[in-house]
């Protein structure tokens, strides 16, 4: 638990959000991919900082570094947000260990994406196309989720950094401070490491900091797709 942070029976969300919890989504799904500024460096380092980060709306261009997870073919060499979602996802493989968090597809990127597509009986081209991109994400994990911020900002997290309100992270149970975790709620993709203890409420497995709760268009309490980095 946090230093001076929540209470156990209660994931930190304002009164107004308790009540949303449960309450289905009813929104636009804009595509968004989003990622830590530190990432890399908070894998590296364990204890995590605190940042912005970088998102993509579902109105840009599909080319550039920041399009979103699916929308165009991926291969070896390309870079790019969508290649760092892809690597987050393969690196949670046992045969993804090699994989690197980054944007750069590279040739353990590819090694882990024909080891899948063959698993799913699909070409092992090694070329992420958006039938490859949906089998990616069906992969993922599913736990529930909810998340907390208002009435904790300022305080350090169990990780021992402070909390803001646009910190991107998620606490967990039993996950080690720093470890990187890709999340995808609906159309919406966002690489975040564990930065503090808990939910201590039934039946959820992430507690997710308002930063990242924006990012994911995330609201109340809902299950949510994860993968962890090996």
């Amino acid at each position: 638990m946090s230093t001076g942070a929540r209470p156990r029976g209660t994931n930190g969300r304002t009164d107004s959000a308790a009540r949303g919890a449960g309450i289905p989504r009813n929104r636009i799904a804009g595509l968004s991919i989003a990622l830590g500024l530190l990432a890399a460096l908070a894998l590296a380092a364990v204890a995590p900082a605190s940042g912005g980060g970088i998102s993509t709306s579902g109105g840009a261009s599909p080319t550039g570094p920041g399009i979103p997870f699916g929308t165009r073919v991926l291969k070896l060499g390309m870079e790019g947000n969508d290649v760092a979602v892809l690597n987050g996802i393969v690196k949670s493989k046992g045969y993804g260990t090699a994989v690197r968090f980054g944007s750069q597809f590279t040739s353990p990127t590819a090694s882990a994406v024909r080891e899948f597509q063959s698993r799913k009986e699909l070409k092992p081209s090694g070329v992420v196309t958006k039938a490859t991109a949906a089998e990616l994400t069906s992969s993922m994990r599913h736990g529930g989720a909810t998340w907390y911020g208002p009435g904790f900002y300022g305080n350090r997290t169990a990780c021992g950094q402070v909390l803001r309100v646009n910190t991107i992270g998620v606490a967990s149970k039993t996950l080690p401070c720093g470890t990187m975790v890709t999340f995808a709620y609906g159309d919406d993709y966002v690489i975040a490491p564990v930065i503090d203890r808990g939910p201590y409420t039934k039946g959820n497995d992430w507690d997710l900091t308002n930063g990242l709760r924006k990012l994911l268009h995330f609201d109340g309490s809902d299950q949510i797709r994860y993968a962890v980095a090996r």
